[in-house]
């Protein structure tokens, strides 16, 4: 950890503070597994149709988690930063994606049940989903960049700040959707019939619960921009 002055903040770092060497390096090794573990899922049973965002998107967080490993050894190097953070906030849209697919895919299961035509789950929530990734890239290329002016990175992390917050509510409709037919198929007993319905329902809640929380997280984060860059000083972007 390099010397940080008052308020935790560390001289000279694009990140403000010092970087965790050590929660950099578990998550490089963490999502490493889980990335081999999904490829070798979507290998094993064909389908990469379905989950191959699954892979992928272990594969950009294990990346992403690799540039901040060694960023937290160079804590001045702004293109490692950027790196890292465009790749890291790349995957939680991506992944929050790869879920609406598979809850189509349920949602055929059972059609007559369903709250609204499978095939629109895809494409409603891709969109959305699209709309947040468009979001966050713009922001995330305005906060990183040490040449645009102050006024363009405000209008950056204002953007993250819409996208993190429009994330968390279409976790919310997806949660509405995915709850409604869950009632529907516990009402006629179709869980009772078949694990091809319960089970991944059961898995996708988890899956989004984790991409909840990690959302809420980076939303509490931002916005309490203002008073990190206030501790900063002028010049410096505070970041995850």
């Amino acid at each position: 950890m390099a010397d940080a002055s008052r308020d935790g903040v560390t001289p000279g770092s694009v990140y403000v503070y010092a970087p965790n060497k050590a929660a950099a390096i578990f998550f490089t090794v963490a999502f490493a597994a889980t990335f081999f573990l999904h490829l070798w899922q979507s290998h094993r049973y064909k389908s990469f149709k379905v989950t191959g965002l699954l892979p992928f998107c272990g594969l950009l967080f294990v990346v992403g988690f690799a540039v901040r490993s060694y960023g937290a050894f160079n804590f001045t190097n702004v293109d490692v930063y950027i790196a890292s953070i465009v790749l890291i906030y790349m995957s939680p849209p991506l992944l929050e994606l790869s879920n609406y697919h598979i809850l189509g895919r349920v949602l055929y299961y059972v059609p007559h049940l369903s709250p609204t035509h499978p095939g629109r789950v895809l494409a409603t929530f891709g969109s959305l989903s699209a709309l947040v990734e468009i979001l966050n890239a713009i922001g995330v290329m305005y906060i990183t960049n040490p040449k645009v002016p102050d006024k363009a990175r405000d209008v950056g992390h204002r953007m993250m700040q819409i996208g993190l917050v429009l994330q968390i509510l279409v976790v919310a409709a997806f949660y509405v959707l995915a709850g409604i037919f869950h009632r529907r198929c516990a009402r006629d007993s179709i869980f009772s019939t078949s694990i091809k319905v319960r089970r991944p329902l059961v898995t996708l809640y988890i899956s989004t619960s984790l991409i909840l929380v990690r959302t809420i997280f980076r939303a509490v984060e931002h916005f309490g921009f203002e008073d990190a860059i206030r501790k900063a000083g002028a010049g410096e972007t505070p970041a995850s």
